[in-house]
């Protein structure tokens, strides 16, 4: 047996008694880890239970795909989950679409043939001849195909556009055809044609006319869903006829199309 002496401040002193031949015991590490209390959950080990670990439109894509998946374990439903991941901004796509889609590259610029589409418009326009101008309408028909993008908003058309026109000054119309192609990108359109045109007038005379070739370029505006849209722009139309004399024509175009 063997003692110690301790002194303590205001406690006087303490004597411990050891028996020969003993040690203290030590606890194990196993021990005094469980013997910690814990505050809360560890957002490491458990990511649900950050609130903060995803975001709410991730959340919200999360539901949806859930939702899917409840409704058919086949594979019709997979293909809907995969188109709706491939439709998603690859940029801004959530992890979840890894198992439909490839993340790390970039999806392919596909484009599709989407069959037909028909166009109706009427134009206010104005040539400009030397020493003079004419006012005119211009009606015109345009059909062709239609080809888009595999998910973004965006179009391109090729067609055959046929167009009358009707000066104030004079009874007889006028008329010709273009070949178009216009490209829609969101809500803002380009065309440009090429073709040829007979009636338009080449002086101040409504009457002296001749058979012109030249084209057309146009901007706009478009609006609508595939099944019918409009369409607003200026369209700018440049035509040389037999004499090599060029007239100049301005058109406030609006359009209603089936199938863009």
């Amino acid at each position: 047996m063997s003692f110690a002496f301790i002194p303590s401040i205001g406690l006087g002193a303490i004597f411990v008694f050891t028996p020969v031949g003993s040690a203290p015991e030590v606890l194990p590490a196993t021990a005094e880890a469980e013997s910690v209390p814990t505050t809360g959950p560890n957002p490491e080990a458990n990511p649900d239970a950050n609130p903060d670990a995803k975001s709410d439109f991730e959340s919200d894509f999360e539901s949806e795909l859930a939702a899917y998946r409840h409704a058919a374990d086949d594979d019709e439903a997979r293909e809907a989950l995969r188109q709706l991941c491939v439709a998603h901004d690859p940029w801004t796509r959530p992890t979840i679409c890894e198992e439909f889609v490839d993340t790390n590259a970039p999806p392919p610029e596909t484009w599709s043939d989407d069959g037909a589409y028909f166009m109706l418009g009427l134009a206010p326009a104005v040539s400009l001849v030397p020493q003079g101008f004419h006012p005119q309408l211009r009606y015109d028909l345009e059909t062709g195909m239609i080809f888009r993008h595999g998910y973004k908003d965006r179009s391109v058309t090729v067609g055959v556009d046929a167009q009358i026109f009707h000066l104030f000054d004079r009874k007889r119309p006028g008329g010709g055809v273009d070949v178009v192609v216009s490209g829609q990108m969101g809500p803002v359109y380009l065309r440009g044609g090429l073709g040829v045109l007979g009636g338009l007038p080449y002086g101040p005379d409504p009457a002296a006319t001749r058979p012109a070739f030249g084209g057309l370029v146009g901007i706009g505006l478009q609006a609508g869903d595939h099944d019918l849209s409009g369409r607003i722009g200026i369209d700018y139309d440049l035509r040389v006829d037999r004499g090599l004399g060029m007239i100049h024509t301005v058109l406030l175009s609006v359009r209603f199309a089936w199938g863009m």
